[in-house]
This record gives C-alpha cells, sequence and structure tokens, in this order.
C-alpha cells in the first residue's frame, strides 16, 4: 500500500501456547486519504474509505513462522473488499524459503 493515511494500532506480542513460542496479534484502524484505485494523491477527496485489519505472526516449535492476515475496507460508496494473505516461513540451516498466497473478495458494485 502507498497510501498516506492516518492509521492506529494495537499490539498483543508475546503470547505463548503449546507448540507456538511467540505469537503477535495486531488490530489496526485506518482513515483519510484511503486511495482506491487512483495513483493521484488525494482522487478520492469525494468520499472516504475506512481500514480494519487484524494481523497475525506465530514462531512455531518446526523452525518455521506462519502469518495470517485480514484486511477490511468499508466504503461509503459501496466499494467493500476483503484482503487476505497467509504466509510461511522456514529455517533449514543454511537455507531458507517463505510461501505466500495473497486473495481479494470484493463486495461493492464497482470493484467487481
Amino acid at each position: 500500500m502507498n497510501d498516506i493515511i492516518d492509521t492506529v494500532g494495537i499490539t498483543r506480542n508475546s503470547l505463548v501456547f503449546d507448540g507456538v513460542s511467540n505469537l503477535r496479534v495486531t488490530g489496526i484502524y485506518g482513515w483519510n486519504r484511503l486511495n482506491r484505485g487512483s495513483s493521484v494523491l488525494g482522487d478520492n477527496h469525494y468520499h472516504s474509505a475506512n481500514l480494519f485489519g487484524l494481523l497475525s505472526e506465530a514462531d512455531t516449535a518446526w523452525n518455521n513462522t506462519l502469518a495470517l492476515d485480514f484486511i477490511y475496507v468499508a466504503d461509503e460508496h459501496n466499494e467493500n473488499a476483503w484482503y487476505m494473505g497467509a504466509a510461511s516461513t522456514q529455517r533449514f540451516d543454511w537455507l531458507n524459503s517463505t510461501f505466500r498466497i495473497l486473495g481479494k473478495r470484493s463486495l461493492g458494485s464497482v470493484l467487481k
């Protein structure tokens, strides 16, 4: 995202469970100048959109890191959408690898 938006977030770190040495969860909210598809800065001044997100990352006992992120963009012109991402990073002595998958689900009439 290359938008200049105002954002606030709250993070809870160092959650520990069986098989997870560290879990980090962040909730975010963003507003103001959230660009809805145009690269022109300030082009979206005629309406507003809000961003809500839940971001998570866990270090596991199997020497890898898992991440799962959900973002929801609520737009007053019915251009709402879900954005999702998942990742897994593995560490094998001298070799590391990362796999990622991303997705988007448009809910409004304009982005479909």
